[in-house]
């Protein structure tokens, strides 16, 4: 479980420490691309990804500051803990967000 913030490709920039990226790639029928600080293992999303329609996610964890951004959906709500209550007004979907109609 985590926070992902969606990102266009053309606004996004490293600052540093892109040569401390370790990238696991997983044998089908996975398809997801893990990116994590080889430093310090936090989890950075997808920042290296050319997504299908220009953005990718990054993991909120990883970012410095406040990026301005609130939450919008919760998906793949059917699945989360019985002790996760979610308490704001954001759009919730069951399953994964490509699911979604």
């Amino acid at each position: 479980m985590g926070a992902t913030v969606a990102v266009r490709s053309e606004d996004f920039r490293w600052v540093s420490g892109r040569e401390h990226v370790v990238r696991y790639q997983p044998e089908p029928p996975w398809k997801l691309v893990r990116s994590f600080c080889g430093r310090c293992g936090t989890c950075l999303g997808e920042p290296d990804t050319n997504a299908e329609g220009g953005g990718f996610p990054i993991a909120a964890s990883a970012l410095d500051d406040d990026p301005g951004l609130r939450i919008v959906l919760h998906e793949c709500v059917a699945d989360k803990p019985a002790w996760l209550d979610i308490c704001d007004d954001a759009h919730q979907i069951e399953g994964p967000a490509e699911d979604a109609p």
